[in-house]
């Protein structure tokens, strides 16, 4: 296998860059002043399925563009996982996601939005916190797979001990066993 030199990944990696700049440059030539609704629920849905991809440059390109023409709560949330992702802006980030919830506090995909915007500022407690609100609106796969991504320890089984006890540790593999926990 031929080493790859430092100044072709760089080169690569610039490449790659021009490239993401170039698509995001011509889509926004592309793009009219007035939109159709039809057009701003395509910009919308677009936006948040790239967020949901991670694809966090290309789905801020598409819903800034959204917000400038509506404050829908999903695309506030999306919005604000973008600026933590890419430009750290925590403070930011939360402010919209607090709006967001403001105005559809049952809707559970705001709540994976701001529990991946704590994560991504360290804030593991708030991240659960807030995932566990989001399922309390309403089963979310994105929100179990994170739960799980995150590795969420069940209770001890006799909580006023410690959780490495001989009994809470048997037990809790006794029960597993047989399907009761």
């Amino acid at each position: 296998m031929k080493p790859v030199s430092a100044a072709s990944a760089i080169a690569q990696v610039s490449l790659c860059v021009a490239h993401t700049a170039q698509r995001l440059a011509d889509k926004y030539i592309e793009q009219e002043n007035l939109m159709s609704a039809d057009d701003l629920q395509g910009q919308i849905k677009e936006g948040i399925a790239e967020a949901r991809k991670g694809n966090t440059l290309l789905a801020r390109m598409y819903l800034e563009e959204a917000i400038k023409h509506t404050r829908n709560p999903e695309v506030l949330a999306w919005y604000g996982y973008c600026l933590a992702r890419d430009k750290k802006s925590f403070g930011q980030a939360i402010g919209l996601c607090k709006e967001a919830l403001a105005e559809a506090p049952h809707n559970s995909d705001i709540y994976l939005a701001v529990g991946n915007i704590y994560l991504l500022a360290g804030k593991k407690r708030s991240a659960i916190s807030a995932f566990n609100k989001g399922l309390k609106m309403g089963r979310n796969d994105a929100i179990v797979k994170q739960l799980h991504d995150i590795g969420l320890r069940k209770t001890p089984v006799l909580s006023f001990l410690d959780r490495d006890s001989f009994l809470n540790v048997y037990l809790g593999l006794f029960l597993t066993k047989l399907k009761l926990r």
